[in-house]
């Protein structure tokens, strides 16, 4: 039989020509494969959408202890009783707070200003409110300026007709016969202005056609304070 050759990685023998159970040296673990396989996934753009999904960050929830925030209300709710804003000008009005919201805008007990003018020797109230045209039902006046009621005893009066609007100056007081008064309305498309006397006269002004709410600025002009009651 002929010897077998020596080649130069060893002898060969029929034995080693099988590579059955054959094992390498340089075998990689299972760790290996699976950092390769990353490394090649990455470099390869058309492995990139077989890659597993990036984990969505955590959310902070009650489990963790933490309560999740809400938005603030802009109008908390409260079963508290409180008083109109302008409670202190004679205003009774009183309820919760929600209740009150649209109260106050068109509140008749708006605070008033009082400046002396010097020049023409007399006094003089400022204010200004709103006037809901819907108030004023079945041909009823209805009060809509009260703040000078508690200290000159003068109320402001409206009617809303279908033909236009009727506004009485009153007091019960025959010495506010001189005092005057100058009013003026104002909406996007409305602007009037109306003066007079503290007589009870009523003044007709023509119809608003579509509108619901008027703002209004008056000034009450007395030419001498002491002549009051």
């Amino acid at each position: 039989l002929p010897e077998p050759a020596d080649s130069a990685y060893g002898t060969e023998t029929a034995d080693d020509s099988s590579d059955t159970d054959w094992t390498s040296d340089t075998a990689e673990s299972p760790e290996c494969n699976q950092g390769s396989r990353k490394r090649r996934i990455s470099c390869d753009p058309t492995c990139a959408s077989s890659s597993p999904p990036k984990k969505s960050r955590k959310t902070r929830t009650a489990e963790d202890g933490v309560q999740p925030c809400s938005e603030p209300d802009l109008y908390p709710r409260s079963d508290q009783i409180v008083k109109c804003v302008n409670s202190a000008w004679g205003c009774p009005k009183a309820g919760r707070y929600t209740q009150l919201l649209y109260h106050q805008h068109i509140c008749t007990y708006v605070p008033a200003t009082t400046k002396h003018n010097a020049v023409k020797e007399r006094k003089e109230y400022h204010v200004r409110g709103y006037l809901a045209l819907k108030l004023s039902s079945n041909n009823s006046m209805v009060t809509f300026n009260n703040s000078f009621l508690r200290d000159l005893n003068i109320q402001f009066f409206f009617c809303n007709l279908k033909s236009g609007l009727v506004v009485q100056a009153f007091s019960g007081w025959t010495s506010n016969a001189n005092v005057k008064f100058k009013l003026k309305f104002t909406s996007e498309n409305v602007k009037f202005t109306l003066r007079g006397r503290i007589d009870g006269k009523k003044h007709f002004i023509k119809e608003f056609h579509n509108e619901t709410i008027l703002k209004y600025k008056m000034c009450l002009m007395c030419p001498d304070p002491s002549t009051l009651a």
